[in-house]
């Protein structure tokens, strides 16, 4: 009798199982962010990176917020105009969420400046 709770296994082990279904594995360079319904992400951006936003679920509305060094915000970093004035993250902050808490502080210390955002 083997004094091993376990089962001996013959050949090499077997191939790791994917553990989320339905995430694949991305390819060297990108990264994938997932945002709640009513919330929000700080995403580091540079110059050539590429911007892709999915609205998987569909019916939520989506803003997109870009500010240079100085902490101003500029829609023209997107190539894009400005058609708000941030409203929706304005709103989002002032409702005081603790699930916000590190988005606050990342948005401070970076010195966005949400009063002349057009």
């Amino acid at each position: 009798m083997s004094q091993s709770p376990y089962p001996a296994a013959a050949g090499p082990p077997r191939p790791s199982l994917i553990l989320r279904p339905g995430q694949m594995a991305l390819p060297a360079g990108m990264e994938r962010y997932t945002v709640q319904g009513n919330g929000a992400v700080l995403i580091e951006v540079e110059a050539g990176d590429t911007i892709s936003v999915r609205n998987v679920e569909g019916g939520q509305a989506c803003e997109l917020l870009a500010w240079d060094d100085s902490g101003a915000t500029d829609a023209g970093i997107f190539g894009e105009k400005s058609n708000s004035n941030a409203a929706g993250i304005k709103a989002l902050l002032a409702d005081g969420d603790d699930s916000l808490a590190s988005l606050r502080l990342g948005l401070e210390r970076r010195q966005v400046q949400f009063d002349q955002a057009k």
